[in-house]
């Protein structure tokens, strides 16, 4: 039975439970239509090869008409295969767009012992962490849905990125975010004798193990090199731990993982095509002029077709007053501006579909306020919106690895509820409104939310924490002086 990872989690759940198949006769199932006929994969496969600049332009070939028979590719003459990536550059910019800068990590501590937990908690959002977001985000962008795994550098807590098209998950729920098993297929060269040869690796993760195998010819065989099987975490007494779930955590575009190339590979393909055709046109001299001869023979239609697209020359008779033969011209101009248009609207379409938007706007450079500035963004801030939805919801499963290892440690009881996780959005903005607004609203709104609000305040604690300081240097300093004008009461003058 072939399973649909979007709609037949049910089927899946009851799949593996049932008494008729083992876990290891699922995995090879799923493992063969995951590699072979998945459309799923297939469309995660191919974003990562668009944005890589691997479109289907290269395959452009220029094919002449024979009639009811198959049309025949013909060579010699100009066949442009230009690539114009605007799904890479709609990729970048989404994901600039969303974390570009650090996204913001905050904890709403209430006394001394949840500063000292705060303070710990920034020490794992590293910039290596904020890099590894950004990946994340281009993968999912590509893929619909990328995976973090949680493993040990040392006594180091790290993440490493699991791209979308090499995990099957297995989810629990209908909302697709509790995973009962994760299935990791990667390929690795190793070495029979001198030969090099490529492996298919298979990693199974259980809530209280991971298998090891290899895949060979539709099957899988214990990995007797790898050890067959191991817990998760190993500690410095050789004592072996598990994580207790799954530890491979979701990070998805949209809540049904439809990646962005599935909006506008079409788009996509239009831009590419129709530029590699103009310049085709513009380089065909021979095609750009259609010779008619005088008094030649060819008055078969299969004929004339194929040697007009191939050779730009219609055959004809000469008249039945017996005219003499010549050439005359028939001159097709092309006209530029026809593909300019189509260009531009395609342009905008992938803007509209992609959910991104066009720096050069009219409206910036116009009328530069925040409204039109918020306007220009809205397709995109649309888009974000969603996107950070998902990324909260997953970074709250990060947040609870992060939380364990901080008990290990030490470091203090963090309660991932009462983080707060947000994008720092990398948008255009009028800074000056921005902050008048904000100094306006001193009063209304506590004074956190008005420096995480600020533009330029990037951490919201260490902000607080410098602005007490300061007032505590300047209480300091008005103490030194006696309410009398020009009365010194410093320990230097008292002496």
């Amino acid at each position: 039975m072939m399973i649909d990872y979007n709609i037949q989690d049910d089927l899946l759940r009851k799949a593996l439970s049932s008494a008729t198949m083992t876990d290891i006769q699922i995995i090879e199932r799923d493992l063969r239509e995951w590699l072979g006929t998945s459309r799923k994969r297939q469309l995660m496969v191919t974003g990562n090869e668009y944005y890589a600049d691997k479109q289907d332009i290269r395959l452009k070939t220029r094919l002449a008409p024979m009639g009811n028979e198959k049309p025949v590719e013909i060579t010699g003459i100009p066949n442009n295969k230009i690539l114009d990536n605007v799904y890479a550059e709609l990729v970048d910019l989404k994901t600039n767009y969303a974390f570009g800068k650090d996204f913001i990590v905050d904890y709403a501590d209430r006394n001394e012992t949840d500063a000292v937990i705060e303070e710990n908690l920034q020490k794992y959002i590293t910039p290596e962490m904020q890099l590894l977001m950004r990946d994340t985000c281009a993968d999912f962008l590509n893929g619909g849905i990328s995976y973090w795994f949680p493993y040990y550098e040392g006594t180091e807590l790290r993440f490493k990125l699991f791209r979308s098209y090499s995990i099957i998950p297995y989810f629990a729920d209908e909302r697709r975010t509790v995973l009962e098993m994760a299935v990791y297929h990667y390929q690795q060269i190793q070495y029979e004798g001198t030969q090099a040869v490529t492996v298919d690796k298979v990693e199974v993760y259980y809530p209280d193990r991971v298998d090891f195998y290899e895949y060979r010819n539709g099957a899988l065989t214990p990995d007797v090199e790898r050890g067959i099987t191991s817990s998760y975490l190993t500690a410095m007494d050789g004592e072996e731990y598990n994580w207790g779930v799954v530890p491979v955590i979701p990070f998805k575009y949209n809540s049904i993982e439809k990646p962005l190339i599935s909006k506008i590979k079409s788009l996509q393909d239009a831009i590419n095509r129709l530029q590699s055709d103009f310049m085709d046109n513009m380089q065909e001299d021979g095609r750009n002029t259609v010779l008619v001869l005088k008094n030649y023979g060819g008055t078969d239609f299969t004929e004339f077709r194929r040697n007009l697209a191939a050779y730009g020359v219609i055959k004809v008779n000469a008249d039945k007053d017996g005219g003499n033969g010549g050439v005359d011209t028939l001159k097709v101009d092309v006209n530029s501006e026809n593909y300019d248009t189509i260009l531009r609207l395609l342009k905008k379409a992938v803007i509209k579909n992609g959910r991104g938007f066009d720096a050069m706007d009219d409206r910036v450079g116009t009328s530069p306020n925040q409204l039109n500035i918020q306007s220009m963004y809205s397709y995109i801030d649309l888009d974000t919106d969603g996107l950070e939805r998902e990324f909260q919801l997953s970074f709250k499963n990060v947040l609870k690895y992060i939380a364990m290892d901080m008990r290990l440690k030490g470091l203090g009881e963090l309660d991932a509820e009462r983080v707060t996780v947000k994008l720092n959005r990398n948008m255009m903005f009028n800074m000056g409104e921005q902050i008048d607004n904000l100094v306006k609203s001193v009063g209304i709104i506590s004074r956190r939310t008005i420096l995480a609000n600020h533009p330029l305040v990037n951490d919201v604690q260490e902000e607080i924490e410098l602005l007490e300081q300061e007032l505590k240097e300047q209480t300091e300093n008005s103490e030194m002086f006696s309410p009398v004008l020009g009365e010194d009461r410093s320990e230097a003058a008292l002496d």
